[in-house]
């Protein structure tokens, strides 16, 4: 959705920036999520003087706070100017024809937390991206029987059928999905079986990894730190590996970013990130495992080539086991056994 106050500015989208061929000279940015951070990046690299302006109090607000800072901090030091807690109220100064030459582009940004405050940004072009809401509105959902939730999305159930039990929907317009073009094509291989076949195939959002394309890249795939705290609270498992012990990326001079497994009480892993190069191939590998309820060790166990950067997670998965071994339970269970089997080799 287009914000009202930016309506008449020419505004560009994840759709139409790609119509451009000429590069803004200053690009304002609404959105602070995946694709706010994605293209005020590469515009940034192309050489514009990029403004982000994010209404919450970090980038990336939905991953790891940690992937958030990282991915901040890599902006910040490629030149983003990032306005954090802020809001676009007002924009003056456009010209009559959208596109047209000459005049002076301001936006005037309100600070959203802590005291009340006004600051001007001069832009050329504005890009929003601020999410999407599903276009239900002409589908005559009232008379096919198909209910909506409050944003207009199609209810469904666990097998992406609706109220209407002779319609299934798939993709962004399913309510309570994931807007990635990887979910509508998993939608699809539900949805289409289970609507010609009967089939009664089930979708699974909580094993579904998805990858913001920074530099680095961010992956996820299931539960961050903090949401399997608030099930499992101090039983939750989060171990961490620094991108910059990894020998294949500080070869390539990449030795930047981590990954991070969180596993349950009983050890199984129930979400994973990777804020580094390779993060998105190397979520795939995590997320055969979270479908299978596997435990941190399982991940440890797995033989990796070296030296990759899949062995990220791997490291990860190793200080978990190192952890266990070495704390004074498991040592205190290991030292008899350990003198029991040196009395007998003698």
């Amino acid at each position: 959705m287009v914000p009202g106050v930016v309506r008449d500015a020419d505004p560009l989208t994840s759709d139409t920036v790609w119509d451009l061929r000429e590069l803004p000279r200053r690009l304002l940015v609404l959105g602070g999520g995946a694709v706010g951070c994605e293209l005020g990046q590469a515009f940034a690299r192309l050489g514009a003087q990029v403004t982000l302006v994010e209404s919450e109090a970090r980038l990336l607000g939905h991953e790891e706070a940690t992937a958030s800072r990282l991915i901040a901090e890599r902006l910040a030091g490629e030149g983003v100017d990032i306005r954090l807690a802020r809001r676009v109220t007002a924009v003056a100064g456009f010209p009559a024809a959208p596109g047209a030459a000459g005049g002076r582009r301001t936006a005037d940004v309100a600070t959203l937390d802590g005291p009340a405050g006004r600051e001007e940004v001069e832009f050329d072009r504005v890009l929003v991206a601020t999410g999407r809401e599903p276009r239900t509105g002409d589908l005559g959902a009232d008379r096919a029987g198909i209910a909506l939730d409050a944003r207009g999305a199609i209810v469904a159930d666990g097998r992406l059928r609706t109220a209407n039990p002779a319609v299934y929907a798939a993709g962004d317009v399913v309510a309570g999905g994931l807007p990635f073009t990887h979910v509508a094509a998993h939608h699809a291989r539900v949805a289409t079986p289970n609507a010609l076949l009967g089939l009664r195939r089930r979708v699974d959002h909580g094993a579904v990894p998805w990858v913001t394309f920074t530099d680095p890249e961010v992956a996820r795939v299931g539960l961050t730190a903090a949401q399997a705290r608030e099930r499992w609270g101090g039983r939750t498992i989060v171990v961490d590996f620094d991108y910059a012990q990894l020998d294949r990326a500080v070869a390539a001079g990449t030795g930047y970013g981590f990954a991070r497994l969180v596993g349950d009480r009983r050890r199984r892993l129930v979400g994973a990130t990777i804020a580094a190069p390779g993060g998105g191939e190397a979520i795939a590998e995590l997320t055969a495992w979270l479908t299978r309820k596997a435990k941190l060790d399982a991940v440890s166990r797995t033989v990796h080539a070296y030296p990759t950067l899949a062995e990220g997670p791997a490291r990860a998965a190793d200080e978990h086991v190192r952890r266990r071994l070495l704390d004074a339970r498991t040592r205190a269970l290991v030292r008899p056994l350990l003198t029991a089997r040196r009395v007998l080799a003698r």
